[in-house]
């Protein structure tokens, strides 16, 4: 858990800075690092050096216990997320941050305007994406290990002790283009109503009758936690590729067009009945 472990030590790190009264500047003629460093450390961008944490904590007069803590978090910033071992399949570096959030988020909203979500795909809907895009552009891919790294991220989040709290909402195209078949899609519809029916899980479905949303023609994951020193995300994907952010301002935003989006949705359900 490398990311979030980054995460959280910078919150608390420039949380210290700024309880100390401590400005960047200051910090870069300490030479404990350049203001740049500082900034990427604070926002859980970079990996921490134990004796960082230490200057750091001796610069803003941090109390022994606290200073005890953070050395011990900074051990464990540079090992690696369970999703790098699948680097090489994830082209926007981006999304392996989301994807490892993901993993330990306590609530989940999203819009898959074409697709089913990945959390929801069966190995032969997935199989059958990258079986087409191979087809199309004469690019030769790994669909066993693109379907072997959907299943283990489904894994990662089904599989917790600590359900995740889900609201996702699919464009009615989802449920009807024959990805992988009539028989792959049946198999897909199943079994999006079997995990419907989960506690805290709901999913529900954009009808064609619905009327212009600002959420059209992209792709939205907000995440959300109740710690409160790992902050929401979002992860935005549009058709120049996709974006993460975790400005609280941001972040709103884009919670502001899901729920408008979520009044026009009705329950998968009542959908395909």
């Amino acid at each position: 858990m490398s990311v979030v472990v980054r995460k959280s030590l910078g919150r608390q790190l420039a949380a210290l800075r700024h309880a100390a009264g401590v400005r960047p500047s200051q910090v870069a003629a300490s030479k404990i690092a350049s203001t740049s460093k500082l900034h990427r450390l604070e926002h859980g961008e970079v990996s921490v050096r134990l004796e960082t944490v230490w200057a750091l904590c001796d610069l803003y007069k941090a109390s022994p216990e606290v200073k005890s803590r953070l050395s011990a978090m900074s051990l464990n910033t540079d090992k690696n997320g369970w999703w790098e071992g699948f680097s090489d399949l994830i082209v926007n570096p981006h999304f392996g941050t989301y994807v490892e959030l993901e993993s330990i988020a306590d609530g989940l909203c999203a819009w898959e305007e074409q697709f089913v979500h990945g959390l929801f795909q069966v190995p032969e809907y997935t199989a059958a994406i990258f079986d087409a895009h191979s087809q199309a552009t004469g690019l030769q891919q790994d669909r066993n290990r693109q379907v072997a790294f959907r299943r283990e991220r489904q894994k990662n989040v089904f599989n917790r002790a600590n359900a995740m709290r889900m609201s996702i909402v699919l464009g009615a195209g989802a449920l009807l283009q024959q990805v992988g078949g009539a028989r792959a899609l049946d198999a897909q519809r199943k079994h999006l109503l079997t995990v419907a029916e989960r506690p805290g899980v709901d999913i529900l479905v954009l009808p064609w009758t619905a009327p212009a949303h600002a959420l059209m023609g992209s792709s939205l994951s907000l995440l959300h936690f109740d710690a409160e020193d790992i902050p929401d995300v979002a992860y935005v994907e549009a058709l120049f590729g996709g974006r993460y952010e975790e400005a609280a301002a941001t972040v709103s935003l884009q919670r502001k067009k899901y729920d408008h989006l979520l009044s026009l949705a009705v329950p998968i359900e009542e959908y395909l009945r």
